[in-house]
């Protein structure tokens, strides 16, 4: 757990920091996200034609580092890149949170609670 993260935040937290800093990322992780992406597909997809196309894909991005990564389950290879990112960016991702409940934002643009409906946007000078 992340400190200073509510623990309810943690996930959250993790799809934050992976969609908004997607460009922290290496090569090796953005193949690691890629592979899991396919996966998900192709359990959801009926198409055989898709499944196929979605199993080459697979296989071109497939590398044993890759594997290593995915070797626990997609939530702690998220987990682990999350924590990654958090060590070595710490000085560029930006955590928004509420002031008034302390949860973490949506977005780093976030000027609203999704939680507690409170909002924080500037007041427009006239």
């Amino acid at each position: 757990m992340m400190i200073g993260i509510d623990p309810r935040d943690e996930e959250p937290l993790t799809r934050y920091v992976l969609e908004w800093y997607r460009h922290l990322l290496t090569d090796m992780e953005l193949d690691a996200l890629r592979a899991l992406s396919i996966n998900l597909k192709a359990v959801n997809v009926e198409s055989v034609m898709v499944k196929c196309k979605l199993g080459d894909v697979l296989h071109r991005i497939q590398s044993p580092d890759v594997t290593a990564m995915l070797a626990n389950g997609p939530d702690s290879c998220r987990r682990t890149i999350r924590d990654r990112l958090m060590r070595e960016h710490q000085h560029e991702i930006v955590l928004v949170k509420c002031p008034q409940s302390n949860r973490l934002a949506r977005t780093p643009n976030a000027r609203m609670c999704v939680h507690c409906g409170h909002a924080w946007h500037r007041k427009e000078q006239t």
